[in-house]
């Protein structure tokens, strides 16, 4: 993670409008806009860009241009909630609202914080996945030059390809592609039982720390967390936590799930049962349980078939090959 202070630098006599069109001006536009954006790394190199070195890094310029009214870089997270309101609740944001709310990401913005031309999302427990918003891949490209330990960046599908280009052109890697699949529960989930299966309360919290890592990932800050204002229920066999399901983040409106089972007791149904006891609990509080699984992820998929959710749309991984196994493990 990038050590500087936050920062804001406003661009000036470049509009939202002639920023998004970055791409179609003259060469000359092209150079002053991305100066404009080189000025921002705070460490005066392009960040992080993988299989590079900071010895291999260009310096960029330090001159800073006056402004008028927009702004590029690091986002104040006074404002965060200005960005969130543009963003909105939708099942695709879920995770990104959490984090927002939450103080747990980094922002990167090009442009207003109310009406971003395009902006980065880096979570603090997943830095090497962040998510863009916006379709302009010169603008996305060159935020993300100002992001440390990033390996692959999820964007909206109709522009996962021209962002992919930019990356081959730019990094001089392959690229590849992996839609993350967004369904969405409407209707109540089957009633499903197991005897190791039942509902955690914040008195399992000995219980559930004890669980390795896996079993207990969320965007919450803490476990602690995780218990008193998220929903989990596990399978406990031998004492232990053999497999988990949980709201891994919290919007007004939504709930993200995320399920995961020991190897050891795979193929049991643990999952689905404990799936189902959160998504009815979700729906208790008023919440839409969400499920997200990347589209190689055929076992995830197939759980969210027997729920009952329905797939609602799709956003894309962009890739870096070499970093491409690591990817499909997570998802």
């Amino acid at each position: 993670m990038i050590s500087s202070p936050v920062v804001l630098i406003p661009i000036v006599g470049l509009s939202a409008v002639s920023i998004y069109d970055v791409g179609n001006r003259s060469s000359a536009r092209r150079e002053y806009a991305w100066n404009v954006v080189d000025t921002l790394s705070p460490s005066g190199y392009n960040a992080c860009i993988p299989g590079r070195s900071r010895n291999e890094m260009r310096p960029v310029t330090t001159e800073h241009r006056t402004v008028r009214s927009s702004m590029c870089g690091l986002l104040d997270p006074d404002v965060y909630s200005r960005f969130a309101g543009w963003l909105g609740d939708h099942p695709h944001t879920v995770i990104t609202q959490h984090l927002l709310r939450h103080g747990l990401c980094r922002v990167w913005l090009y442009g207003e914080a109310s009406a971003p031309v395009g902006a980065i999302v880096q979570g603090d427990g997943l830095p090497g996945e962040p998510s863009g918003f916006g379709r302009d891949p010169a603008v996305l490209w060159r935020l993300l030059q100002q992001v440390e330990g990033w390996f692959c960046l999820l964007v909206e599908s109709e522009c996962a390809e021209a962002v992919g280009a930019r990356f081959e052109q730019e990094l001089g890697v392959h690229v590849s592609y992996l839609d993350d699949v967004c369904h969405v529960l409407d209707a109540p989930p089957p009633s499903l039982s197991d005897p190791a299966v039942r509902l955690l309360t914040p008195a399992d919290l000995s219980l559930l720390e004890a669980a390795p890592v896996e079993l207990r990932e969320s965007c919450w800050p803490s476990v602690e967390a995780l218990l008193h204002e998220g929903v989990v229920a596990c399978a406990v066999v031998d004492g232990r936590v053999a497999a988990t399901a949980l709201s891994s983040a919290h919007s007004q409106r939504y709930a993200d799930v995320g399920v995961y089972t020991a190897e050891a007791h795979r193929g049991r149904g643990y999952a689905t049962t404990a799936a189902s006891l959160v998504a009815r609990r979700l729906q208790e509080r008023g919440l839409t349980p969400v499920w997200g699984a990347g589209s190689h992820n055929i076992a995830s998929l197939r759980v969210a078939g027997k729920l009952g959710f329905r797939e609602v749309g799709r956003r894309t991984y962009v890739i870096a090959d070499e970093y491409r196994e690591m990817l499909d493990r997570r998802r």
